[in-house]
């Protein structure tokens, strides 16, 4: 078909679903094809476009599936949204030099196109461009292109190689993902940001070097690229988006540089080559499972700007033996840390004040962990399954112990819970197999579901005298010899709540043998022995002040020193002002300067001795020493303790001290001197 002369215009789907039209001819006068023109002529082959066309309109020649090639003049301007949809047997194009425009889905789905260049004219590429153009091997985009849509060449399967221009400052949404066969891209140091998917599973794309100009790198962008083995982060970007690097398995190396903020959830997911991991100092935020099952991670150092771990953020990282927390942490988050096989030490900074659920579960190495006096809660699961844990310390801070916290924890041979834990949760202590005493403290009131079941070795069992409730198979298959309480009243308990009755019973006091003797279950271990109570307590002062940070060591101890029971309670009655830890080394705390408080020493006995120190906010000195000090309470002629502020013991002669401040025992006299 030949168009005449004398037509300037080819209208809106003027030949439309014709499809036995093979060729056409458009003569010189035609300046505009309308949309739809050519619309499904599924046998049109070929096309002879004059120079005197401006523009092509939407899907004018869509779906025409046997065009083999086309050839577009320098006198057209744009090509309209589809023009090309879906042309299967295109191979040969050629774009005028006045192109200004590619429209959206303009040449989507021509899998046969195995070229083409983009004139410099061109500014813009709209979205899905050349989606699906399988037969492209490579692109280069001009200087003169400012913007590139949405997937404009995602899944060109045979491209190999990309060169963005250097006006490109966007790199949109999807626009080279499920490119396959991409090998080499090279972005100008234009581009801002780095769209969602933008090179998502581009699965032979062994590098890329991500220029300082850019500031974001967004969700999924490189979401399983498995080649890339060497990516370079620019120092510009501020945030890694969510699964950006989702299963890049051959990255080795990662430097998140001192711009970057933010690291979303998954970002490193399942990048099990990285060996070296540099997180730098402005990160504030780690997400969810940003490096899960970083398998090949050995150590661990998170810098002091982080605040946030999120859950399950290094979970499954197997080969991590050292982890440096942030002192910034004020909480570590679910699964934080589980599975950490290899794990053997950690130490959590005294900015954190909760152990999240299942944070450490499965670290089947680790075999210590301090935990500091900033925690109040160790959340279930915290610590399931240590396998090799012997030895936590939990300190007085700590109110909250949850279900399984240290179920399995198999080689754990003693534990010592704090006076501030009012309720111990089910399974919390199952288990652990080499357990072989255990202290319940008199803040203690109830002792959950199988709290202590299955410990074959725990021989000594001692608890309260605030106790009131055991609960089912709290201490089944556990075949304590002597089992200690000092609660009054029997505390409520079960058929089962022991599972063996063999042990010795020991309680404090006649009326309370009488008790246990009559109550039921309690009477199944026969007649209680009575303990041996103390009458008193001792403690090296009684007043003690200082300055925010200062340590001073506290020592206390019951009279008679043979009681059955001879352990010291620590507690605080204003943790604000200074905490103190279960040997009684008390940290005087920023509140010192303007309040006071007391330290309180007490027994496991009911109605047992206390001793109270005062905290006070001045020196607390109560007199400059020299050898003519007379006083009415300390007689320097008879021996004396001299102690100095952490509690340990320097002398028993004043004359042999260096200048500085001293406590005097002598007796129950306790004083603070200093010597000049």
């Amino acid at each position: 078909m030949i168009i005449p002369a004398s037509v300037t215009t080819i209208g809106n789907a003027a030949f439309r679903d014709c499809n036995n039209l093979t060729s056409i001819k458009i003569l010189a006068l035609v300046t505009s094809i309308g949309d739809y023109a050519f619309h499904g002529c599924n046998s049109l082959t070929s096309v002879t476009i004059p120079g005197s066309v401006k523009t092509i309109g939407n899907h004018a020649f869509s779906e025409c599936s046997s065009l083999a090639s086309m050839f577009i003049s320098d006198s057209v301007t744009s090509i309209g949204d589809y023009a090309f949809y879906r042309c299967d047997d295109l191979t040969s194009l050629t774009l005028g030099n006045s192109v200004t425009s590619i429209g959206e889905y303009t040449f989507y789905d021509c899998l046969g196109l195995t070229s083409i260049t983009i004139p410099a004219s061109v500014k813009t590429i709209g979205s899905h461009a050349f989606y699906s153009c399988g037969g492209l091997t490579s692109i280069v985009i001009p200087d003169s292109v400012i913007s590139i849509g949405e997937y404009a060449f995602s899944s060109c399967w045979n491209m190999e190689s990309v060169t963005v221009g250097n006006s490109v400052t966007t790199l949109c949404d999807g626009v080279f993902s499920s490119c396959s066969s991409l090998s080499s891209v090279i972005l100008p140091n234009t581009v801002i940001s780095i769209g969602k998917d933008a090179f998502a599973e581009c699965r032979v794309l062994t590098s890329i070097d991500i220029p300082d100009s850019v500031t974001s790198i967004g969700d999924r962008a490189f979401f399983e690229c498995p080649d890339l083995s060497s990516v370079t982060i620019g120092n510009s970007v501020e945030t890694i988006g969510e699964s950006a690097f989702f299963r890049c398995k051959a990255l080795t190396s990662v430097t998140i540089p001192n711009s970057v903020k933010t690291i979303e959830d998954r970002a490193f997911f399942e990048c099990s080559g990285i060996a070296s991991l540099t997180l730098g100092n402005s990160v504030t935020s780690i997400g969810k499972e940003a490096f899960f099952r970083c398998t090949g991670l050995t150590e661990l150092t998170i810098p002091n700007s982080v605040t946030l771990i999120d859950d399950r953020a290094f979970a499954v990282c197997e080969e991590i033996t050292s982890i440096q927390i942030s002192n910034s942490l004020t909480s570590i988050k679910e699964s934080v840390f589980s599975s950490c096989n290899h794990l053997t030490s950690v130490t959590i900074p005294n900015s954190v004040t909760s152990i999240g659920k299942g944070a450490f579960e499965y670290c089947v190495r680790l075999n210590s962990v301090k935990i500091p006096g900033s925690v109040i809660s160790i959340d279930e699961r915290a610590f399931l399954d240590c396998t090799n844990l012997t030895s936590v310390t939990i300190p007085n801070s700590v109110t909250f112990i949850g279900d399984e916290a240290f179920e399995s924890c198999a080689k754990l041979t003693s534990i010592i819970i704090p006076n501030s834990v009012k309720t111990i949760g089910q399974r919390t202590f199952s288990y652990c197999h080499n357990l072989t005493s255990v202290i319940i403290p008199n803040s203690v009131t109830s002792i959950g579901h199988e709290a202590f079941s299955c410990n074959m070795n725990l021989s000594i069992i001692i608890m309260g005298h605030n106790v009131g409730i055991i609960s089912e198979k709290a201490f089944e298959y556990c075949p304590a010899a002597n089992i200690y309480i000092t609660a009054q009243t029997p505390p409520a308990v079960l058929d089962n709540s022991f599972s063996d009755y063999s042990g010795k019973l020991h309680v404090q006091g006649e009326a309370a043998a009488e008790a246990y003797h009559n109550a039921e279950c309690w009477k199944n271990f026969g007649s209680p022995e009575l303990m041996s109570v103390p009458t008193d307590m001792e403690i090296n002062m009684t007043t003690i002040s200082g300055n925010p940070g200062d340590n001073i060591q506290l020592t206390a101890k019951l009279i008679p020193e043979d009681v059955s029971l001879p352990y010291i309670f620590w507690t605080s009655t204003d943790p604000n002002v200074a905490t103190v830890d279960s040997n009684g080394l008390v940290t005087l705390r920023d509140g010192i300067a303007s309040a006071s408080c007391k330290i309180i020493a007490e027994s496991l006995y009911a109605n047992g001795p206390i001793a109270e120190v005062t905290m006070t906010n001045g020196s607390g000195i109560d007199d400059m020493y020299n050898e003519s000090v007379e006083s009415n309470e300390i007689d320097f002629s008879a021996p004396v303790q001299i102690f100095n502020l952490q509690g340990i013991m320097v002398g028993d002669n004043m004359q042999q001290l260096t200048t500085g401040i001293y406590i005097v025992r002598q007796g129950r006299n306790v004083k603070k001197f200093a010597v000049k």
